[in-house]
């Protein structure tokens, strides 16, 4: 199995706005079509943006599913704003 592991973005702008924040979460996935689960690291991420989250599982997971994404390592915020996102595609992807 192919594994791709993601580090962290060192990204600690204020000023970023959400579609800056969308345009990190696709680069942050460039490339990485080519593996079967790919593992984020949020160890020391405080924080990550609606927009990453929803740009990198939401869109990106409806996309490519057969592709795993695996986050690992993130505290309880970051740990729901990636349920959010999740949550908001499930919702999407049952609805006729």
């Amino acid at each position: 199995m192919h594994r791709h592991i993601l580090r962290r973005i060192d990204c600690d702008s204020p000023n970023l706005t959400l579609s800056s924040e969308a345009a990190i979460g696709y680069w942050f996935l460039a490339r990485v079509e080519r593996f079967k689960t790919v593992l984020f690291d949020f160890s020391d991420v405080p924080t990550i943006g609606q927009a990453f989250a929803d740009e990198i599982f939401r869109v990106f997971a409806a996309s490519h599913p057969k592709i795993e994404l695996v986050p690992t390592r993130a505290n309880s915020e970051v740990k729901g704003m990636i349920d959010r996102a999740r949550s908001a595609g499930s919702a999407s992807s049952s609805q006729p």
